[in-house]
């Protein structure tokens, strides 16, 4: 059984004010994240592309529709690695959430221990979010 991991972080930034989520998913297109219109069943190579705008439109018409996946949009973070990307409303807060990673960046630590790099994932969604103040950060598998 595969495990999958998650990053969130909960912002000081008003979930109903959506300029706050867009400007994450610019700081994402800077660092050279791409964003995909994913169709379920079909790889995300072969789904169109999204930019930041695209992107924010799809996570809004997917809180106001409760469609199936959430507001949610599959992002590649690196030429290895891909994600979910999402947005939620915590206590009227920006909650934004990296999970189901794909290739998992690992790293060998003390110990001889070969883990998940959580540090790796701190930083993306750290750069992701510098424009904001954190409230929370977890991480964590389910």
């Amino acid at each position: 059984m595969s495990r999958n991991y998650f990053v969130d972080v909960t912002l000081v930034a008003k979930f109903q004010n959506k300029l706050n989520i867009l400007k994450i998913l610019e700081n994402g297109s800077r660092l050279g994240f791409i964003y995909y219109d994913q169709i379920m069943g079909k790889k995300y190579e072969n789904s169109p592309i999204l930019t930041p705008n695209q992107a924010l439109e799809k996570i809004i018409n997917s809180i106001e529709l409760d469609l199936e996946g959430g507001p949610t949009v599959y992002t590649r973070i690196n030429e290895q690695s891909c994600a979910f990307l999402s947005f939620y409303d915590n206590e009227e807060l920006v909650k934004c959430s990296i999970f189901g990673m794909t290739n998992v960046v690992r790293k060998e630590f003390e110990e001889d221990c070969y883990e998940i790099d959580f540090a790796f994932y701190i930083k993306i969604i750290l750069d992701l979010c510098e424009n904001f103040a954190i409230k929370s950060i977890e991480i964590g598998e389910y």
